[in-house]
């Protein structure tokens, strides 16, 4: 017969070995969903991580008054602007997931060179989220913004490209709002919507990447086409 003595003792290690272990799985579990790609093709948002490193990144990377920059979320990031659009002096600062809040933050750092241009495409991640009047404030605040820190760069504010079907009616009111503002606070207003979608406000099939957001190599081909009369 066990000791009572030995037998406590035994089972308090026994407390403290399946403590440990799961310690240790939870942890395992952890690491194994943050180690998990994050990849601008997603339909979610990458992780704040994400955005930072690739924040940083651009941080170091100068941009000067001959450049034209590219700015926005996933659909700018993966635009092969220097392949696409050969012979222009184009900085690509797109980030996948990036939203309003996030681009109003980095927005100063992009234009600190004083760059020649600034083509914006930004709002689709905040499709749900954001009313038309808060577009209408954040439109308003990057104007203001680039205008007081880089009052000799040019903007182009691009619309927000057509999505699936949930989603046609906010994209179009939403550009409206952004080609009103444009027009009142003498901006550039690129249409690349109307070229990519359908007659009922939905991204073509043969600009869909199969995510019916994301564009396909003929939808960027596209939007190179309407570029080229602003470039």
């Amino acid at each position: 017969m066990i000791n009572p003595k030995v037998k406590s003792y035994l089972f308090a290690i026994s407390i403290v070995i399946n403590i440990i272990a799961f310690v240790f799985f939870i942890r395992r579990v952890y690491y194994q969903q943050t180690a998990k790609p994050h990849t601008v093709a997603s339909t979610t948002k990458p992780a704040a991580f994400y955005r930072e490193v690739k924040r940083k990144m651009y941080s170091i990377l100068p941009i000067t008054k001959e450049d034209i920059v590219f700015i926005g979320d996933s659909e700018i990031e993966l635009f092969r602007t220097h392949e696409l659009l050969p012979g222009y002096r184009i900085k690509n600062r797109g980030i996948g997931g990036d939203d309003i809040y996030f681009f109003t933050e980095r927005l100063p750092e992009t234009i600190a060179g004083h760059p020649k241009e600034i083509f914006i495409e930004i709002g689709t991640n905040n499709m749900s989220d954001c009313t038309l009047d808060t577009f209408k404030v954040f439109i308003n605040k990057v104007a203001q913004i680039t205008k007081s820190k880089s009052p000799t760069t040019k903007i182009f504010f691009q619309s927000i490209l057509p999505r699936e079907a949930k989603y046609s009616k906010k994209v179009n009111a939403v550009n409206n709002v952004i080609k009103a503002v444009c027009k009142k606070s003498n901006l550039t207003y690129v249409d690349v919507y109307s070229t990519l979608s359908d007659k009922k406000g939905v991204l073509k099939k043969e600009y869909d990447c199969g995510d019916q957001l994301h564009l396909s190599p003929a939808g960027y081909l596209k939007w190179v086409e309407v570029l080229k009369g602003y470039l």
